[in-house]
């Protein structure tokens, strides 16, 4: 089962910098992440909060100064698994423009270029093994309960904070579609 989430409309940043208050909510995908028995979790290996699993690969996520013009993706990951989100942008080459690993009941963000499409795309799981290969050249990934999902509608974003809250969720009326290990990596 997909984890629900819930995503945040965009915030647009004050002029002190400060992310400012979030908008309204809309619940994003059906399912739950209520089938991992409690004794899965507390034995599952994580990376730190904040990790870039990937580095390697897509190298380091961009940061800007309080003061710099940029786009935020945050993310909460819900109760019962850990997420890796990567995001690309929305074009031909769909490259990477930033991912990070969030650790269950945490929140990450990744701060991006203004102005671009941007496509999120969510990688749900337990129990993280370095040596796992997840295409012939990512490696690291979950061995228990994983998922692979994605935001169904790329985002402009500009000064803007898109914020996604992944946790168990009945019904919804925004949905993102299912994703493979393939299309993410």
């Amino acid at each position: 089962m997909l984890p629900s989430c819930t995503k945040r409309g965009n915030t647009q940043y004050d002029k002190s910098s400060s992310l400012g208050s979030k908008a309204g909510s809309e619940q994003l995908i059906k399912g739950s992440d209520e089938s991992l028995p409690i004794e899965e979790l507390s034995e599952s290996n994580s990376l730190d909060n904040g990790a870039l699993p990937y580095e390697a690969q897509y190298g380091k996520n961009q940061t800007f100064l309080s003061d710099e013009p940029h786009a935020t993706i945050k993310v909460k990951a819900p109760h019962r698994s850990d997420v890796v989100v990567i995001v690309r942008y929305d074009n031909p080459s769909g490259r990477v423009a930033g991912h990070i690993y969030v650790r269950r009941d945490q929140s990450a963000s990744i701060q991006l270029p203004n102005g671009r499409i941007y496509q999120t795309f969510f990688y749900c799981g337990n129990d993280w093994s370095p040596e796992k290969a997840m295409s012939e050249s990512i490696i690291g990934g979950f061995t228990k309960g994983e998922t692979f999902s994605k935001d169904g509608k790329p985002t402009r974003l500009k000064d803007k904070i898109l914020s996604y809250e992944l946790s168990t969720q009945g019904e919804g009326n925004f949905t993102t579609v299912p994703s493979s290990a393939k299309e993410m990596f």
